[in-house]
């Protein structure tokens, strides 16, 4: 981790989370770039090397997962968080293998910060909303 404020990549292709997101991660992290699908997602991880991924997992041209599983297997140690519509424990199994987080978007205003400190601390969260 960088010292200072921790660094973060943000990517997905709703305005509206878009706006939440940046004012939550405002507070505590140094918020270098938004991207709006997959393939900017990869180059500006790659190129900025933030501390963590904020990935939305349903993004144009490639998914949040696809995107963690490509820097994965490239050896970024980027840490990655998906934020996502999907309420789904197989999706939310396939995020565990290359991510920290699994954040439900109706939950990320309670969540999100959350489940970046988990990251930091290599602990996978996920949003308590499976089985209610």
């Amino acid at each position: 981790m960088t010292h200072g404020r921790p660094t973060v990549v943000f990517a997905d292709d709703n305005a509206k989370v878009i706006q939440t997101a940046c004012t939550l991660l405002d507070s505590a992290y140094n918020l270098l770039k938004v991207a709006v699908d997959g393939e900017e997602a990869i180059r500006c991880i790659r190129e900025l090397k933030p501390d963590f991924a904020v990935l939305d997992i349903s993004m144009p041209k490639i998914n949040g997962i696809a995107v963690a599983r490509q820097l994965y297997e490239a050896g970024c140690t980027t840490r990655v968080v998906f934020v996502t519509l999907i309420d789904d424990e197989d999706y939310m199994r396939e995020a565990r293998l290359v991510g920290y987080g699994y954040v439900l978007k109706r939950r990320m205003s309670f969540d999100l910060l959350t489940a970046l400190s988990s990251a930091r601390d290599g602990v996978f969260f996920c949003s308590t909303s499976f089985g209610e």
